[in-house]
C-alpha cells in the first residue's frame, strides 16, 4: 500500500526556495549563452554546490583534501569550483 506524504509548511518553504535558486541559476546560465558568451566557465561556491547537488561542505572538504575534487581559491580565501570539475567529480562517484 502506498503511504501518502504531506509537506509541512517549513518543508514546502525550503523546497520553494531551492526551486527558486535553481531557476535563478538556470536563467543566469541561459542568459550568458544567449549573449554569445558560451566560453565562460561557470563558477560555483560551496553553498551553491550544497544547494544544487546536495553535497555537504564536509564532503566537499574531504574530496578537496584527497585530491578528488579540483577547486579554486579566490583572493578572499573563498573556495569555488568550476562546473566541469564538479561534474567530473560526480561522474567518478557514479556507480553503474
Amino acid at each position: 500500500m502506498k503511504q501518502e506524504e504531506t509537506l509541512s509548511a517549513h518543508d514546502f518553504a525550503r523546497l520553494e526556495q531551492k526551486l527558486n535558486d535553481c531557476v535563478e541559476l538556470l536563467s543566469d546560465l541561459l542568459g550568458s549563452r544567449a549573449a554569445g558568451n558560451q566560453t565562460t566557465v561557470q563558477i560555483l561556491k560551496v553553498d551553491d554546490v550544497e544547494r544544487l547537488y546536495g553535497l555537504s561542505p564536509y564532503l566537499q572538504r574531504e574530496a578537496r583534501r584527497s585530491g578528488k575534487l579540483k577547486y579554486i581559491v579566490s583572493g578572499r580565501r573563498e573556495i569555488t569550483y568550476s562546473r566541469s570539475a564538479l561534474e567530473a567529480f560526480l561522474r567518478s562517484r557514479t556507480l553503474n
